[in-house]
């Protein structure tokens, strides 16, 4: 993700401002330079907190149930998801490792989660999402759906011209330097 990023990133010859829509998503963006311009990024570590609309109801989420998995309107059109992922894997692993595979990614989740911003995404993307609850029953996983909400998205659009320093929820990433793991590192739910 990083060297498409960067390219994109690099494409632009005016100086800007660039709203990332990505939490640390895994350290996919540790090492994104900003060269000429700014970024702005979502202090969390996925991009959960931003489809929740807040990193608080996040963390607050994470503190009462850690083993969740959660599923997207994104993930479920082109993402992963471990429906996905078995198929995937039994073709280059084959049956029995694959289970093997899938047991030890998965045997500690105890939620699947739908994710969406409107009652009517829920409506569309909840076949799809009883598909992977119907695989993930092996590990009995409770299946779940929240209604999210677009804040995040809206906080940071609002905000953007005003954030000169960053705050609890964006890092601003300024001319020349690089977003390096260490700046998300006060997102424990605990603190």
């Amino acid at each position: 993700m990083t060297l498409s990023l960067q390219e994109k990133i690099d494409d632009i010859t005016t100086p800007s401002t660039i709203i990332l829509g990505y939490g640390l998503c895994g350290g996919g963006l540790a090492g994104l330079r900003a060269g000429e311009h700014t970024l702005i990024v979502p202090r969390t570590d996925d991009c959960i907190a931003i489809l929740f609309g807040s990193r608080k109801v996040y963390l607050d989420e994470f503190g009462k149930h850690p083993g969740t998995y959660y599923l997207s309107k994104g993930w479920l059109e082109c993402g992963s998801h471990p429906l996905k992922e078995y198929h995937e894997y039994l073709q280059r692993y084959g049956q029995e490792d694959v289970d093997w595979i899938m047991d030890q990614q998965y045997s500690h989740y105890k939620r699947l989660v739908l994710v969406a911003h409107t009652e009517e995404e829920l409506k569309n993307y909840r076949p799809q999402a009883y598909e992977v609850a119907r695989y993930c029953q092996y590990w009995e996983m409770k299946y779940e759906e929240m209604l999210g909400s677009q804040d995040y998205v809206k906080n940071v659009l609002n905000n953007a011209k005003t954030l000169h320093d960053g705050d609890e929820d964006f890092l601003v990433i300024p001319p020349g330097d690089v977003i390096r793991e260490a700046q998300f590192r006060n997102l424990t739910w605990w603190e």
